[in-house]
């Protein structure tokens, strides 16, 4: 499935959009889908968005790949490569995996808050029911900008099974008070986009992966492993 958002300047261009509905996979064969929002002036240009009860990208064993590429142009905000929210789902069934991989738009422009992948309201998530799940996320343009934000009761649960779940970017938000990452006792894997890039546990995001108490906390697993070979710097702070 691909789909682009057109370039009216009202915004809302968007390039997939699941809202009240589903995109089914099957038992084997992988499900890919790919969104890229509209170059428009106006807000909310997103790449795929799903957003709803009852809405799901999902398999009945395939593995699942969604990526999306945010739009927007000049001083437009708000253009989500990948956006799941308002209860809605992406996830595979039986041993499948699950592939994000997430743009924030406007990389040219002046605007704010073009996340790579956000995750958050009404127990939004990204699940699987056996398989490995990796988000990967590149910020857009503006100052208040994240490759991945698991925002308000946004969850990440990957609980059946043995998977791994890796979540990978320069800047990471994950709200502090009702955002789950629940691997049960798997492994979480927390790293870097950038090769060299530093990681602080304890500091903001200024320069460097931070990566507060109280964000770690919202995570459950048996083993969380935090940057790679190719991490900078490790500082606890």
């Amino acid at each position: 499935v691909r789909g682009r958002g057109g370039d009216a300047e009202t915004g809302n261009q968007f390039g997939v959009r699941v809202t009240g509905s589903k995109i089914l996979g099957g038992t084997t064969l992988p499900l890919t889908v790919v969104g890229t929002g509209g170059a428009s002036a106006g807000i909310n240009n997103l790449g795929v968005v799903v957003t709803a009860a009852q809405s799901q990208i999902s398999s009945a064993g395939g593995d699942v790949s969604v990526t999306g590429t945010g739009g927007g142009v000049g001083n437009s905000i708000f253009n989500y490569g990948v956006r799941v929210a308002a209860a809605a789902e992406l996830t595979a069934g039986g041993s499948g995996t699950v592939t994000v991989i997430g743009h924030g738009g406007n990389s040219e422009g002046t605007g704010d808050g073009n996340y790579g992948v956000s995750i958050g309201v009404n127990n939004a998530r990204i699940s699987s029911g056996g398989g490995s799940i990796s988000v990967t996320g590149t910020a857009g343009s503006g100052s208040t900008r994240f490759g991945i934000a698991l925002m308000s009761n946004g969850q990440i649960v990957a609980t059946t099974g043995t998977p791994t779940v890796t979540l990978v970017a320069d800047r990471m938000d994950l709200e502090t008070s009702s955002s789950l990452i629940d691997a049960g006792g798997n492994t979480v894997l927390l790293r870097q986009l950038t090769e060299g890039r530093a990681i602080n546990l304890g500091g903001d995001d200024s320069g460097q992966l931070g990566l507060t108490d109280a964000e770690l906390n919202r995570i459950h697993a048996g083993v969380l492993q935090i940057g790679d070979r190719n991490s900078g710097t490790i500082t606890v702070s």
